[in-house]
Parts: C-alpha cells; structure tokens; sequence
C-alpha cells in the first residue's frame, strides 16, 4: 500500500535544514577566528600631504617699499576725487599700520593743503570731534564741502567739448572718465562716443555692428584705430616715393633740346588770286608750324674799341659869342644850345 508524499512539507523540511547548517557554519568561523592568535595590526605608511603653492601674504608696510605719496589737496574740486584715491591705495597697502579710523584719518589729514582745506579741518576738530574716529562720516562732510555740487553739467561740457584728436584709446579713458557723472544710457553714450570719433575712423566702423554696451564697443574701437594707424605708418614712404615720381623730369623732357625728325616743309599752292578764307589756302589740321629761329646776338660779333671821348664845345672857340655867367640866367641875347650846335655845324 502506497503513502502519499507530502510536499510541502518535504520542502520545509529542506529549508529548515539549509538554514541550520549556514548558522553551524557561521557559528564554526567565528569560533575559529576567536581561537586564532590576534596580530599586532601592521602601520601602514602613508603619504606626506600634498602641499599647495601659497602665495606669500604680507600685512604690513615695509619700509624698503617706496610709495608715491598723495598730492596736497589745495581745495580744487577737480581734485577732490584723485585725492581720495591715493588717500584709500595707502589705507589698502599700509592696512597694519592704519587699523583704526583715527589713524586713517590723521593720514589724510596730514595731506590737506594751508588755506580752505586746513582751516574746514580745524573747524571738524572744534566743533564735530566725534568724526576724527569715523572715517566714513569724515570723508562724507568732505565731499559735501568740497566737491562741486553741479557734477551733472560741469561733465556734460567737457563731454560736448571733447574730440578725438589722437589715438582712440586715449580719447576713451578721458570719455570714461567723464560719463562717471553723467547718466546716458547705452545707446546714447556709444553714439556721443562715435560721433566725437575721427572721419576717417567713422568711416571704417560704418558697417560694423555696435554691441549692446560701450565697455563692449571701445575695445573694437580702439583696434580699428590701430590698425588704422598702421596703415598709414605704412604708406607714407609709398606717397613720398610716388611725389618724388610726379617732380622728377620724365625722360622726354629731359634738359637737352629734343632732335626733331627731320621732314619735307609742306608745300601750298601759290596763287594770289585764292580766297583766304577758302578750304584749299589752309594748312592741314595735322600741319605744326616749325619753331621760330633765335635771332642773332649781333653785339657779340662788334669788335670791341675804344669809344671816342664825348665832344664838349666850349664857348672859347667861338669868341663872337659872349660866355653866359654859370650863376645868373641867360639873358634874351645870349646863347642857346640850338644856336651853339648852328654855329659849330657852319664852321666844320
């Protein structure tokens, strides 16, 4: 008789058993490893860290660097802002020495010129001492006091008298300069710029496409203002050879007397009876008059002889006629010239 087999539980049976012997497994190796003799644990070496280049920072003004010092403020508003410049490069290079906003601001005030300047100090000394440790605020009731009120339009003048009469990248940084006051957007200020521009040069950048700001035009601008110049470098020996060229005597007109060919005179009918005015008396329209001969230079042939001493009558040759006094005028019975040559030609 036949049992059935179940399965189900066969296959339970097998997982069961699998399951047991990977535990006893894992429980056999960790009993091996804690029976094992530990080992010191071997140092491995390990790398110097990679050092990165730094560059050597200095926080403090040494005194083997020269700097130029500030120009004494004389109270121009022109100089306001180079002034305040200069001032804050040595607030940045001398950071260690200056720490504080009192010593900044004994700096700058040891650069404020006699007059307007020095006397505006004094007055802050006196009456608002609280600035002498704030920098800021100081520099503020500097600028107020100082620096020209109407910018907008003292700049916008120097901006309408200014013209390219150099090269382009001069003419720009004085055109920077000058729109730091003024408020002109992109499109005006690259047309104020090209139009101050020389016409040569405006002529070159005619088909150019503008970008959308002047930061971005001016470096083309000065390029083709470069080149532009070299061009120029170039050709002026070419437009001096090509002048002398045009002076120089070509060799059909050299100085000596140019050898006509020799041809036969025309001949012409000679008939007096013909009309002047008629076609047959005229010469033909190729027909070119032969050059007129030099006349000869006949004082060059006179011989060369003494002249004849000028005759002079005097009145001792001829004593019928009385001697006119050299003083007084000839009376009406003295003699003339015309009797005097009268006589002279009946007596030879």
């Amino acid at each position: 008789m036949s049992v059935p087999i179940d399965t189900a539980l066969l296959e339970a049976l097998y997982a069961m058993n699998r399951t047991a012997a990977q535990r006893s497994n894992a429980d056999f190796a960790r009993l091996s490893a804690q029976s094992r003799p530990r080992q010191a644990p071997v140092a491995q070496p390990q790398a110097p860290p990679a050092t990165q280049p730094t560059l050597p920072f200095v926080d403090y003004y040494h005194p083997s660097v020269e700097l130029r010092e500030p120009v004494m403020f004389n109270g121009a508003a022109d100089n306001v802002e180079p002034f305040l410049r200069d001032v804050e490069v040595h607030f940045r290079l001398q950071r260690a020495a200056l720490v504080t906003d009192a010593d900044r601001v004994g700096f700058f005030s040891m650069y404020l010129g006699s007059g307007t300047p020095e006397s505006w100090f004094n007055a802050v000394t006196r009456q608002h001492p609280i600035l002498l440790a704030d920098w800021p605020s100081l520099k503020a009731d500097f600028l107020r006091r100082f620096q020209s009120t109407n910018l907008v339009a003292k700049y916008t003048r120097k901006l309408e008298a200014l013209w390219q009469d150099g090269p382009a990248a001069d003419f720009a940084n004085l055109f920077q300069e000058y729109l730091t006051y003024v408020e002109w957007s992109e499109q005006v200020k690259i047309w104020e710029f090209d139009r101050r521009l020389r016409p040569d040069l405006r002529r070159l950048l005619v088909n150019d496409p503008r970008p959308p700001t002047l930061e971005e035009w001016i470096p083309l601008v000065v390029e083709a203002d470069n080149r532009l110049r070299e061009l120029e470098t170039e050709l002026e020996p070419t437009a001096g050879s090509d002048r002398d060229l045009e002076h120089s005597p070509s060799p059909s007109r050299s100085s000596t007397p140019s050898q006509r060919p020799e041809s036969p005179p025309p001949s012409f009918p000679l008939d007096d009876n013909l009309d002047p005015n008629s076609q047959s008396s005229k010469p033909p329209s190729d027909f070119l008059p032969l050059p007129t001969p030099p006349l000869p230079n006949f004082h060059a042939f006179r011989p060369r002889t003494a002249s004849p001493p000028s005759y002079r009558p005097t009145f001792a040759e001829f004593p019928e006629l009385p001697e006119p006094s050299p003083i007084s005028e000839p009376g009406p019975n003295d003699p003339v010239p015309m009797d005097v040559d009268a006589l002279r030609a009946r007596r030879y």
